[in-house]
């Protein structure tokens, strides 16, 4: 019996720490998603004159910016 309680425990320990790392894999200590982060890098280096690209820097999905693709999986695989 113990050993099913020990089990049990470490399921949910493991499981606790998965979803953790689902929700929070991505972000930054300050809570910016790195994708955003590097796109707003490489945003900063281009000349946009007519102000093309209206990335929201404190978004959280940049896959509804306007010249972003992305995968199924919501991650950015072109530009």
């Amino acid at each position: 019996m113990v050993a099913r309680k020990k089990i049990a425990l470490f399921c949910c320990v493991g499981l606790l720490i998965y979803l953790w790392n689902t929700a929070y894999g991505e972000l930054t200590p300050t809570g910016v998603n790195f994708e955003v982060e590097a796109l707003m890098g490489i945003k900063a280096s281009l000349h946009d004159p007519r102000d093309v690209l209206k990335w929201d820097e404190h978004s959280v999905d940049p896959c509804s910016w306007i010249m972003v693709t992305c995968s199924t999986d919501g991650f950015v695989t072109t530009l």
